[in-house]
């Protein structure tokens, strides 16, 4: 009885044992497949779980080995994990590569937008330019055309009409003296020679001249331009100084002229004696002034105040002292020394005069500046 209640007892206490050991063990074993379908679907592969999949026990090959399901859980959960893990690590591999990408296509963009601004805004600056060129050329134009000069009256024309007047005048005279081969023709060429020069004198107080100060007011847009401007304004000035020069030559020779025109001219002279090695000589001195106005009568002989060149006081000269000198032949014959070195200098200075009104020419400029100034304007933001 004692010996079958062990035996009782040992089989019960070995079945609880062989069977709550297999079912710890599916329960392990459920919740490792459980583990493994949660990572399947997750598209987790461990490499653990691969060397576990090919260290186990192939089974036996069945009918339903051979089975082409669509739903074959092994094969698919392996294959999907497999592409899934390669697909995501090559997708991030590209996502930086786009990314380093759009960052040098953005670089590239705004260096050629600055690279574009900055041609535009050079072309526009420059299209701006050219249009201040064209104003700049009108204005000059209109200046150089109808300025009236310093000393121009309102009837006597602008400096360009004067100036090309006197240009005319010019080339004619210095043509005709250069013309003259006989001496007749010599005569009347000194004689348009002597009218110029009092022509001469006429230009010279006008002053048709520019104001360089007025032909650029502000900022020299075309310094081409400029420079050629300030040659011909240069060239007028120049005009104007050479025939003043020649204006000069007219005054001396005019006081010259004059000389020769006086009739009788009287010159007196006050004398007294004098011994020069023992011998009775009388001394003369020119008299610079004589007041005839107011004469005194000293024992019947009349006595006038005179002043002598080179003397401080003046004193009484009685007429019997006095001397009345007719100098015109020697006035003359001065003069006409005088008169050709004058003309001979006159021809030098119309040479002067000639060089520079070549240089005045207005032509050339005027229709340069006319061109520029019938420019259309540009278009421009600025």
């Amino acid at each position: 009885m004692a010996d079958d209640e062990k035996n009782t007892t040992e089989n019960a206490n070995g079945a609880d044992e062989g069977t709550s050991k297999p079912q710890a063990g599916n329960d392990q074993k459920g919740k490792k497949q459980s583990l493994d379908d949660l990572k399947a679907k997750l598209g987790i592969v461990t490499k653990t779980q691969k060397s576990e999949a090919v260290q186990e026990t192939p089974k036996r090959t069945t009918s339903e080995d051979f089975d082409f399901s669509l739903n074959a859980p092994g094969q698919a959960s392996e294959t999907v994990m497999e592409d899934s893990g390669a697909l995501d690590l090559s997708f991030k591999g590209d996502k930086k590569g786009l990314a380093a990408r759009w960052i040098i296509g953005i670089a590239v963009l705004a260096v050629l937008t600055l690279g574009i601004g900055a041609f535009f805004g050079k072309v526009m600056k420059e299209r701006s330019i050219e249009n201040f060129k064209t104003k700049e050329a009108a204005y000059i134009l209109g200046y150089l055309t109808s300025a009236k000069g310093e000393e121009l009256g309102a009837s006597e024309g602008t400096v360009l009409e004067v100036l090309k007047a006197h240009i005319e005048d010019t080339t004619a005279v210095f043509s005709a003296l250069q013309k003259a081969t006989d001496p007749q023709a010599r005569l009347e060429a000194q004689q348009q020679m002597e009218a110029f020069m009092k022509r001469c004198r006429e230009y010279r107080s006008k002053r048709p001249v520019y104001v360089l100060e007025t032909v650029f007011p502000g900022v020299i847009y075309n310094q081409k331009l400029a420079a050629e401007v300030v040659r011909y304004v240069e060239a007028v000035r120049k005009v104007w100084e050479e025939t003043s020069l020649l204006a000069l030559e007219a005054d001396t020779l005019e006081r010259v002229s004059g000389l020769e025109d006086k009739g009788g001219m009287i010159e007196k002279i006050f004398v007294e004696p004098e011994k020069i090695k023992g011998e009775k000589w009388l001394k003369g001195v020119f008299i610079v002034r004589m007041d005839e106005s107011n004469p005194t009568k000293v024992k019947g002989v009349t006595e006038y105040p005179v002043l002598p060149y080179g003397a401080e006081k003046g004193f009484m000269a009685p007429t019997t002292s006095l001397v009345r000198v007719d100098v015109t032949p020697i006035a003359k014959n001065k003069s006409k020394r005088y008169r050709a070195a004058i003309e001979a200098r006159a021809r030098s200075r119309l040479a002067s005069l000639k060089q520079a009104v070549d240089l005045a020419g207005f032509e050339t400029l005027q229709k340069k500046l006319k061109d520029l100034a019938a420019r259309p304007p540009l278009f421009t933001i600025f």
